[in-house]
């Protein structure tokens, strides 16, 4: 096998009960997610649902559902904090110190809602602004550093312009809807002294900031972690409700409790929710700088889209004051800036795309230039050494024999690894279309049994049925079976290896099936063994043997894969379709 995967496979066995606890700690961990996720998925709907009912209808009088209010959002955001402090404690979770930052986030609000709670209960009344709103806004300091801190993953090489880009449109459209619908009506009918009217919007549009760095950052998440991160943005945009609910009550006749406040407590719940996510704390998987997804590109079309249209709305109608136009105009200033940046890159992508096709096809040529170099002078080099060193055999002693024999194995090893070497580059010149014709299937499998036994005499190949009929292939089908049979053969551990070939018709295909008694192939490692170059330090394989079965196989519209022998060893499955 081209990996040494077989040679590795000792090892793996000496360390089964080890391997297998770890295998069954893994499963059961990630079933244990599973069940924590989904539990916490229905107590956050029974909690809120039981806290709406009590809040409509006022279970107990005003003064009761004021303090369960505020008790029932403090437990929350505790909840909250406590899902994020474990998903930041755990050891194999990716990006710990970004789920840290929110959870001391969390913590500082759960701490503000707690002295809020206790001011209400003890006295009767809460300072404000006061030291509640000092710990609020400590925590949304830490939840922007969190999310920042995602989007600088070092695993992630794109360029850092287009995340700010993409924050500033979605943060300024956001806030123009705000500005119109919250924030000029709160302005405007406010009764409180200045510095309590920018603390008061200081709420909604830190939720609004705070929750655009998290959308932008989670819909650019290049891991299973977008959606956990999702749902604690979505968990912070929900508190814009409860503190746009706040400050209309506190312009007023003074907050007391009301329905749209438990919109804190679904954002919190939210929040434990996306924390506790089996997938939260997924690795980020690795990406090219100029790589584009296309939802990441159409995100912020939505709040830019709103914005624009609510304008356009206002401008028809002949309402817009000054802070719709001067938001509107930074919303066109971002969004123009981002897709400058943009059309910029995709200009440099396409120029390096042409540039990168001409050195692929000069590195093209070149390859043609070395197969045939390798075909015919290293072949034909080696096949007169082989022939010198079989002549010598008769005039040496037994030591020398031996020699002999090793350059013998050498040369013959050296001359086949040409020859699939030249059949790897015929099989991926572009400039050659695979054609594909009827192929006598059991008359190549049969040249290349012949042709492996001839080179393997130590080895027993035993032929089951194999059905005469033709499939779609090429001449190189017979590179197919001799790679195959010659890996059953080369990392086989056994003395005398054993080699069962056997073929059957299946509706419209034909399965070849080619079993050994080696060692086998871990069940993690079947995938890969047909990757390029795949080659261990002990393995005289090719390391290009594999991966060409699965490209020639794959011309052929047919496909391959590996399965387990009984009782040890592997089986090779080639599916190729029945000519017409």
């Amino acid at each position: 096998m081209d990996s040494s995967l077989r040679d590795r496979e000792p090892r793996t066995r000496h360390s089964a009960t080890d391997g297998g606890s770890v295998a069954v700690r893994e499963r059961t961990g990630s079933y244990d997610s599973r069940r924590l996720y989904r539990v916490a998925c229905v107590a956050s709907l029974l909690v809120l649902s039981f806290s709406f009912v009590w809040v409509w209808y006022a279970l107990g009088g005003p003064r009761t559902t004021q303090v369960f209010s505020d008790t029932v959002v403090a437990l929350g955001a505790v909840a909250a904090a406590l899902a994020l402090t474990r998903l930041a404690r755990r050891r194999d979770v990716s990006m710990r110190r970004g789920w840290l930052l929110l959870a001391v986030g969390v913590w500082l609000d759960a701490l503000g809602e707690a002295l809020w709670n206790a001011y209400s209960v003890l006295t009767g009344t809460v300072p404000y602004p006061g030291p509640p709103d000092v710990l609020y806004f400590g925590g949304y300091a830490f939840l922007a550093a969190g999310f920042v801190l995602f989007a600088v993953d070092s695993r992630d090489t794109r360029p850092r312009v287009r995340f700010t880009l993409d924050g500033l449109v979605v943060a300024t459209a956001l806030l123009t809807v705000g500005w119109h619908f919250v924030f000029e009506p709160l302005l405007a009918t406010s009764a409180l002294d200045s510095f309590a009217t920018w603390v008061n919007l200081g709420y909604p549009v830190s939720d609004i900031v705070v929750a655009s760095i998290g959308f932008v950052v989670s819909m650019n998440a290049r891991s299973p972690r977008r959606l956990p991160l999702l749902l604690v943005a979505g968990g912070v945009f929900a508190w814009v409700v409860g503190d746009v609910a706040f400050a209309a009550l506190e312009f007023g006749d003074g907050y007391v409790y009301d329905v749209l406040g438990l919109f804190w407590l679904l954002g919190y719940l939210t929040i434990a929710v996306g924390a506790l996510h089996p997938r939260a704390g997924a690795p980020t998987e690795p990406v090219r700088s100029r790589q584009y997804e296309f939802h990441e590109l159409a995100f912020p079309f939505l709040p830019f889209l709103l914005a624009t249209g609510l304008i356009a709305v206002l401008g028809y109608a002949n309402a817009l004051d000054r802070g719709d136009i001067a938001l509107a105009g930074l919303v066109v200033v971002c969004f123009v800036a981002r897709q400058a940046y943009i059309f910029r890159d995709v200009v440099r992508l396409s120029n390096d795309l042409e540039a990168s096709e001409r050195t692929l096809a000069d590195r093209n040529e070149e390859l043609l230039l070395v197969n045939r170099i390798v075909r015919h002078d290293i072949r034909n080099d080696m096949a007169v050494a082989n022939g010198w060193a079989g002549e010598l055999r008769t005039h040496a002693d037994e030591r020398g024999g031996e020699m002999i024999a090793r350059i013998l194995r050498t040369t013959k090893h050296t001359m086949d690894l040409t020859e699939t070497l030249g059949d790897f580059v015929e099989a991926l010149d572009p400039d050659e279309e695979a054609k594909i014709e009827p192929t006598a299937l059991r008359t190549v499998l049969q040249d290349a049994l012949d042709g492996c036994r001839d080179t393997y005499p130590r080895a027993a190949f035993t032929v089951g049925d194999v059905p005469d009929v033709a499939v779609e292939a090429n001449p190189l089908l017979g590179t197919v079976f001799h790679n195959l049979l010659s890996n059953a053969v080369q990392h086989n551990d056994t003395v005398d290896p054993r080699v069962d070939v056997a073929a059957r018709v299946t509706g419209d295909t034909v399965e070849v099936r080619i079993a050994d008694d080696g060692p086998g192939i871990p069940d993690e490692s079947k995938e890969l063994v047909f990757g390029r170059g795949r080659k261990g330090l002990d393995s005289p394989g090719s390391g290009v043997g594999l991966y060409l079965v699965d490209t020639l196989v794959d011309q052929y519209g047919g496909a391959v894969r590996v399965e387990d022998n009984d009782p040890r060893g592997a089986v090779f499955v080639v599916e190729l379709n029945l000519a017409a």
